[in-house]
């Protein structure tokens, strides 16, 4: 149904009206933010907008002496946070709305922007001062983002290079004399180094890193080729840990394996019994109401007249008159009505009925076995990581060429996981849980000690969480910015 378009003007002039309403209202309510905006949406969509453009004005001078006043306010009360979004509020609008700025205004968002200047210039210098150039690095990637405005492009590079001058002066402070002396210290501070644009000296070698593993011993079972695979899964395993040293002297170490692996089958012929239902028939008998026609007998009233005489008149002219009587008579009559009796009769009723489908199949009985056994000596004197994968499984499945739907029975072939098959198996345990038993091995090996150095905290953190005496250590040469060290170069990146 179309609407006649009279009809329709006086709706959309009600709905500008009232956008208006709004607009004028956040105006007098001195909301001029909001009613800058509604007036500009107002400007876009109204055929008549461009009347508007004088209150829309006015809203955004008075939006910005607003908001410069909040960024001042907050930051003479000292709330910086509140100074600042204020600020990067302000300064967002007055690029959006690039002749909205008063002289008054102007000048009012200048010294903001050089108060905020001298705080962020402030700030880098007490963190650079507590030896947290990592912290003032993430501070000046924080509010560069958050001020991304041409009053500031000056001011990044000068901040950032402050950071990089007093990183590298915390390199030379933190990085150790002998780098062979102390490998794990000097991999550390090498890397938070480099990320200054530091070069200092990196150990030709870590002391506890190995550059692989020397397998003696065999699993009783373990063909050739398995073995093979074996050997390549514990090297991924080996390379991906922190045990790894990919320098060319770093040791072999030795590695005992040891423990069996077996397949065995079975087949025997079997009767298998599979239960379906079928819906029979029967005959029953039922009870019904059958419809009959009776006779009855019912006295029915009629009417019947006779003629009476009596005397009638006076005097000399009394005479006799007749007259007709009328009096009610019944008389029988047979009358038929639809009467109902119980009959019966015989139906047909189904009814589910269990069976048994009855074939012969061959059943085959796959039997599983596993238990490995790798040593691996890691570290000088200290215990062998022992690493161990025992499982066993069984599988059945039948061959027969059976067919019945009903019953569910279809041709089937069992399909029992190979010889092979039952190594993957096997292999995936070792996959899984050898990566977390390199890690546990290391964090028990380096990080239980009651007294670290520098040398032996590095070296602990280096394959596993820092326990607090570590990080303590650690803290003498980092100070508060140990947290983003750790984060970011203590730990094996593989």
């Amino acid at each position: 149904m179309r609407i006649p378009w009279l009809l329709v003007l006086p709706v959309a002039v009600s709905a500008c009206a009232t956008a208006r309403g709004r607009a004028d209202d956040a105006f007098a309510r001195a909301d001029y933010v909001a009613a800058a905006d509604q007036y500009e949406a107002l400007i876009e969509s109204s055929p008549d907008g461009a009347s508007l453009r004088p209150q829309r004005d006015a809203a955004r001078s008075r939006a910005l002496a607003v908001l410069v006043l909040r960024a001042r306010d907050a930051r003479l009360a000292g709330r910086t946070e509140q100074a600042e979004t204020a600020l990067a509020e302000l300064l967002s609008r007055r690029e959006a709305w690039p002749d909205a700025s008063g002289i008054w205004t102007a000048g009012a968002i200048e010294t903001e922007i050089a108060a905020a200047t001298a705080h962020f210039r402030s700030a880098i210098a007490q963190l650079i001062a507590a030896r947290q150039p990592l912290g003032a690095e993430a501070v000046v990637a924080a509010q560069r983002a958050r001020f991304p405005f041409d009053d500031f492009a000056p001011l990044w590079p000068e901040l950032a290079g402050d950071v990089r001058v007093a990183g590298q002066a915390q390199c030379a402070a933190v990085t150790p004399a002998d780098a062979e002396a102390s490998p794990y210290l000097a991999r550390l501070t090498t890397a938070y180094c480099a990320h200054f644009g530091g070069v200092t000296r990196a150990p030709a070698r870590l002391a506890q890193g190995i550059g692989g593993l020397e397998i003696e011993g065999a699993v009783s079972g373990m063909t050739g080729p398995q073995r093979d695979r074996f050997e390549a899964a514990v090297d991924r395993a080996l390379r991906a840990s922190a045990w790894y040293e990919g320098a060319d002297d770093a040791p072999l170490v030795d590695a005992e394996l040891s423990g069996t692996q077996a397949a065995t089958y079975a087949a025997a012929e079997v009767t298998l019994e599979a239960p379906w239902t079928e819906r029979v028939s029967y005959q029953a008998t039922e009870s019904y109401q059958e419809a009959y026609q009776e006779s009855y007998t019912e006295q029915v009233p009629y009417t019947t007249y006779h003629t009476e005489s009596y005397s009638c008149g006076f005097g000399t002219s009394q005479h006799t008159c007749t007259r007709s009587v009328s009096s009610t008579s019944y008389r029988s009559e047979t009358r038929h009505r639809t009467a109902y009796r119980t009959a019966y009769r015989t139906v047909t009723r189904y009814r589910d009925e269990p069976r048994v489908f009855v074939y012969d199949a061959i059943a085959r009985t796959g039997n599983y076995s596993g238990s490995w056994l790798l040593s691996l000596g890691l570290a000088p004197g200290a215990r062998p990581l022992a690493v161990r994968v025992d499982a066993t499984d069984r599988e059945t499945g039948y061959d027969h060429d059976a067919d019945f739907p009903p019953a569910g029975v279809e041709p089937s072939r069992a399909h029992l996981s190979s010889f092979d098959d039952w190594f993957e198996q096997l292999l995936a345990r070792l996959g899984a849980d050898l990566p977390v038993r390199l890690a546990a091995h290391w964090e028990a090996s380096f990080c239980r000690e009651r007294l670290f150095t520098a040398e032996t905290a590095a070296r602990c953190a280096y394959g596993a969480a820092a326990p607090t005496p570590a990080r303590t250590e650690l803290a003498r040469l980092f100070g508060k910015d140990l947290g983003l060290v750790l984060d970011r170069f203590a730990q094996a990146r593989r």
